[in-house]
């Protein structure tokens, strides 16, 4: 039998995606904070990937009682923007990483040029 995909619903603008691509908030004793790789066990909340629904989000004064008794981040706004961003930048160079060592990409001039000379169906874009 097929895993069905979860699906979760963004809190600040109602768009349904798959939980892998939506990011989740965990309600902790210090604040509410982004679980990036969703490893946080406990009650979560999800938003968009998108600047504008975590800008939303930070706005609101308000969140479920189940999710937190108080509204108080742990981080910035600033601060959880640049923490998506340098995650994104580490899976890309992983998923980079993991293409180079499995020789799905080839690298420098010459490299391609033999690789060519070779068999054309070796290289990969």
């Amino acid at each position: 039998m097929a895993k069905l995909k979860q699906v979760r619903t963004c809190f600040v603008c109602g768009n349904k995606d798959k939980k892998e691509n939506l990011l989740k908030w965990v309600s902790t004793p210090k604040g509410i904070l982004p679980d990036l790789r969703c490893v946080v066990d406990g009650r979560g909340l999800y938003t968009c990937e998108n600047k504008e629904c975590i800008k939303k989000l930070y706005s609101k004064k308000k969140f479920p009682e189940k999710f937190c008794d108080e509204v108080k981040f742990v981080f910035s706004l600033n601060e959880v923007l640049v923490l998506i961003k340098k995650e994104i930048e580490k899976s890309i160079f992983h998923y980079i990483s993991l293409s180079w060592k499995s020789r799905n990409i080839i690298k420098g001039q010459n490299m391609v040029k033999e690789i060519l000379k070779e068999d054309l169906s070796k290289l990969s874009l």
